[in-house]
């Protein structure tokens, strides 16, 4: 993931690090993501960009091994908050 940065000033700052906690969200990142209504493509990378190695590895295995199975339509919805393939 391209990693940028935006300034904020500290009552932005502040009230960005509020919801994290209000949403149960971990970065600004899905903060602004859930605010603005932003949802990912049906990219497993760009699903799994915060994922650890392994763990983003075996979520593609397991996405391509469903592909080998069928043809299916890929959408992401929003689910407690989360992305979810």
């Amino acid at each position: 993931m391209t990693e940028k940065t935006i300034k904020v000033d500290e009552a932005v700052h502040k009230r960005l690090d509020e919801m994290k906690g209000k949403y149960g969200l971990e970065t600004f990142n899905e903060v602004l993501r859930h605010q603005l209504g932003i949802v990912s493509s049906p990219d497993v990378e760009q699903l799994a960009a915060y994922l650890q190695d392994e763990l983003k590895q075996t979520a593609e295995e397991i996405v391509n091994s469903i592909g080998e199975i069928g043809e299916f339509k890929e959408t992401v919805t929003e689910s407690g908050r989360r992305e979810v393939l």
